[in-house]
């Protein structure tokens, strides 16, 4: 069976020594290339040793094989191999042709691509997400679980190029719906929505038409947006970083997806809203276009897929995942209305145009939203800077115990140094072949002094 030999990693459904015969100079070749192989069959153990090359196989470090007993384990095993391959070319090859090789399969590729983008997003350990949340968390705001809107319409907009076609046809739903929009749409609609909101913690927003909308944020989220947004500030959740939620008031982690319309979208079911509908969510470029009224964009590092009439188009890894993100919160909230009215975009939920919605107006809906945010509290996150920066030096005295290191009474074990060891450690792993105990501590001490530089 053929691959590519530019991969990094190989994953085969079936136990083959042929096919290892064949990987063998491909795995000479570079010493972080693996191989594993994924095998449901309950004799092809025992048919592999009786093959010539199955000592070799068995006993080579470079390949490891999982026996699926039942398809219960389909979802760990994809897991943890998926961790280990995170951030090297994968492929996937079907050399049984079992029936659990495509589940198996849209699991891999979806948790592959999962580990990829949460690697990268902790990629500076949390360090400019600490800074931003100094100054962020530092401002009276109110919380977005105050706040209650149930069985009322939503409308989540995003900056998508079908938004330029059908933006102004959703002036007609500001009695009729919650209008929330998110990033770079909050320059490209011509009325105020009825909630604004950022979470990136790269770039700030550029323009904000209407600064005076209710402003949703994560603590993360670039601080400068604030010289744009004026609008009562409504903090979310962290979804990543718990340490930054202990740090606001030990909030629950806050599963917003993967985009700015996927966390508008968890927002809208948090606060009751239904039915939802998305709009300028197309999730893939028309063209070279990213944005509706935007200029083209650079598209080297963009990927290929589908969109809802079967044409080719170019998409971002991220909004592959808020596609699915998005589909597994329809699926988990059955009792509520999903529906998409973005138009040529990727296929996503079921299908409505926007002129074919028809919702009774709400009486005095502005302010009923005016309303709710008053009667939230206003609130300040607890000072608890002194204390995070001391459990950290604490731990940094521990480390240069090495051996008799006890972090369990530390904060800052539990809710940074723990977690971002879970998702390094595999990367780790195939990098170092002995004394991970020690590398552990290194990994520790180096991530303590960049958030003790970020405490400045």
């Amino acid at each position: 069976m053929n691959f590519t030999k530019t991969s990094d990693f190989l994953c085969a459904f079936g136990l083959s020594a042929s096919l290892y015969a064949q990987a063998r100079p491909w795995l000479d070749a570079d010493s972080k290339r693996r191989l594993v192989f994924i095998e449901d069959r309950p004799d092809a153990l025992a048919q592999l040793k009786r093959e010539d090359d199955a000592i070799v196989l068995l006993n080579d470090q470079r390949v490891k094989l999982y026996l699926l007993e039942t398809p219960l384990q389909l979802e760990p095993f994809a897991k943890k191999i998926a961790w280990s391959a995170v951030f090297l070319k994968m492929e996937i090859l079907d050399v049984s042709h079992s029936p659990h090789f495509a589940p198996f399969r849209e699991l891999m590729e979806s948790t592959h691509l999962a580990a990829d983008l949460l690697l990268s997003d902790g990629a500076d350990w949390g360090c400019s997400a600490i800074r931003h949340a100094k100054k962020n968390l530092a401002r009276p705001h109110r919380l977005s679980a105050d706040l209650s809107f149930p069985n009322i319409p939503a409308v989540i907009v995003g900056a998508g190029p079908s938004l330029e076609k059908n933006g102004k046809l959703l002036e007609r739903f500001q009695n009729r719906a919650l209008i929330l929009a998110g990033g770079n749409a909050l320059d490209r609609l011509p009325f105020s929505p009825h909630f604004g909101a950022a979470v990136d913690k790269e770039e700030p927003l550029l323009r904000i038409s209407f600064p005076m909308a209710p402003f949703c944020f994560q603590a993360r989220m670039h601080p400068k947006n604030f010289a744009l947004a004026k609008g009562e500030a409504i903090l979310v959740p962290e979804g990543h970083f718990s340490f930054i939620n202990w740090l606001a008031g030990e909030e629950p982690l806050f599963d917003g997806g993967w985009t700015v319309g996927n966390f508008l979208t968890a927002l809208a079911v948090q606060w009751g809203c239904n039915p939802i509908v998305l709009v300028g969510m197309d999730y893939c470029y028309s063209g070279k276009k990213k944005y509706a009224k935007g200029p083209d964009a650079a598209i080297s590092s963009l990927v290929e897929t589908v969109n809802s009439e079967g044409r080719s188009v170019l998409t971002q890894r991220d909004w592959l995942m808020a596609v699915r993100w998005t589909e597994e919160l329809a699926e988990k909230h059955r009792d509520r209305l999903f529906l998409n009215a973005s138009e040529g975009g990727v296929r996503c939920l079921s299908p409505v145009k926007l002129q074919d919605l028809a919702w009774k107006e709400i009486p005095d809906l502005q302010a009923t939203v005016s309303g709710a945010i008053g009667r939230a509290p206003v609130r300040s996150s607890p000072d608890r800077w002194a204390e995070w920066e001391g459990s950290l030096r604490r731990c940094a005295d521990l480390c240069n115990k090495y051996l008799e290191a006890d972090f369990e009474g530390e904060i800052a074990y539990h809710l940074l140094l723990q977690p971002l060891w879970a998702i390094w450690k595999p990367v780790f792993e195939r990098e170092i072949v002995r004394d991970m105990g020690l590398n552990e501590i290194l990994f520790y001490q180096q991530v303590i002094q960049e958030h003790l530089d970020a405490l400045l």
